[in-house]
């Protein structure tokens, strides 16, 4: 496990303690990591393919929003690394055949998130067999998916199983997009190896049936997100660039999935050999919503995430970690640091609601987030779109600790 010198370093609240990175040299800081969130403010052309991606002012405005709240890192939502493979209309992209998509366009805002000191971090993602919008003329997977996988949806053709040679497309998909948001000045990226998207699809034994370099072991599972990161690594020789993985234990609760405690000191190993400065796990659920009660499952899961993460961190001696499991109150997120558990705290859903959240933990003016009282998961997930939204916009954000401000939610949002 990483050992954290900075967490007995200095005074004052931990939380409050800046962080040097292990590889990088780069210092956050303080400990309040912000998570990727899916934003959707980028431009959607349904007509004109070249016109999508580019960031716009309300996406420049959200990370300045971020960024004056105080977070030492700041993780921007999923950039797609090609055009016709999105997660939603909205996403930004940065894909090899979207030359529109300059550094100069992401440059900006690089600029207003870091105006008040923090670092950015731009995830890089591929959805696989998960790409939105429906109706694709091409889907593709890692290997062809069992009858019970997403490909029973009769509106769309079922996926196609990449080639070698598109895979190696891919991998130059993601250094190219890695090497735009350096050069656009970008503190560094993250790969998105959660919730199923690309990477877990070759990760994983249960969507991952290959019988090439790319399938079978764990060891070939692996191979295409470690090519990708030794491909940053050559294409960005800068030694302060920073890199961070994602994973999410979810995406391997499942037998069938394959991830065993050999194999999580396995991939913990190699993060270290392509100097990853920060691993990101989440699928933990430390706190919940008031209006969201655990359920069996949710202790089924956070309980494997725990094993998960302790299996995961006990091979890592450099990489740091961050804790991302629903955490609302400062109390559990002091906890978190003051057990070694994590270097981090990652927030997403609570900053939709009070971006500025980290500066009010750490001045004293708050120790808990506000509670969010939307009545299901989904909802909750529709509501944070809307907030971003607003924020994008220069506009309040929507309170979802008000039941009436609910009330009006839910009566528009069941009919969407």
């Amino acid at each position: 496990m990483p050992v954290d010198m900075t967490a007995h370093a200095h005074g004052g609240d931990i939380l409050s303690q800046p962080v040097q990175l292990p590889y990088s040299g780069k210092t956050a800081k303080n400990r309040f990591w912000k998570c990727a969130m899916t934003e959707r403010l980028c431009t959607f052309s349904e007509m004109d393919e070249v016109d999508r991606g580019r960031p716009t002012k309300q996406y420049e405005h959200l990370y300045e929003v971020f960024g004056n709240g105080g977070a030492g890192v700041i993780v921007t939502g999923n950039i797609m690394v090609q055009r016709r493979f999105i997660e939603a209309k909205g996403n930004a992209i940065i894909a090899l055949d979207l030359q529109s998509n300059d550094a100069a366009s992401f440059g900006v805002v690089a600029e207003a998130a870091k105006r008040t000191g923090s670092l950015i971090l731009g995830q890089l993602c591929h959805p696989g067999y998960q790409a939105s919008p429906p109706g694709l003329s091409e889907r593709i997977c890692v290997s062809r998916l069992p009858a019970s996988g997403k490909d029973g949806d009769s509106a769309d053709p079922p996926p196609t199983p990449l080639t070698i040679q598109q895979i190696e497309e891919l991998r130059d998909a993601f250094v190219y997009a890695a090497r735009i948001l350096y050069d656009a000045g970008f503190d560094g990226v993250q790969l998105h190896a959660a919730y199923g998207h690309l990477f877990t699809q070759f990760l994983s034994a249960a969507t991952n049936s290959r019988q090439d370099l790319y399938g079978g072991s764990f060891e070939n599972r692996c191979r295409f997100l470690l090519q990708v990161l030794q491909g940053i690594r050559e294409a960005i020789p800068d030694p302060t660039f920073v890199l961070s993985v994602k994973l999410n234990s979810s995406d391997f609760i499942q037998p069938e999935s394959g991830f065993s405690a050999v194999e999580a000191r396995y991939i913990g190993q190699q993060l270290e050999v392509f100097r990853v400065d920060v691993l990101e796990l989440s699928g933990g659920a430390y706190e919940f919503p008031s209006a969201l009660k655990p359920t069996e499952i949710n202790r089924q899961r956070h309980s494997y995430y725990e094993r998960f993460a302790e299996d995961i961190t006990a091979s890592l001696t450099r990489t740091l970690v961050t804790v991302n499991g629903a955490l609302r109150s400062a109390a559990r997120m002091r906890q978190i640091v003051e057990s070694g558990k994590g270097s981090f705290v990652g927030l997403a859903r609570v900053l939709c609601a009070e971006p500025d959240l980290p500066n009010r933990i750490m001045s004293g003016k708050a120790e808990d987030a506000k509670d969010n009282k939307i009545p299901s998961a989904g909802y909750q997930f529709l509501g944070a779109i809307y907030q971003l939204c607003a924020i994008g916009e220069d506009t309040e954000a929507s309170d979802y600790s008000d039941e009436r401000t609910v009330d009006s939610f839910m009566a528009t949002a069941k009919w969407i």
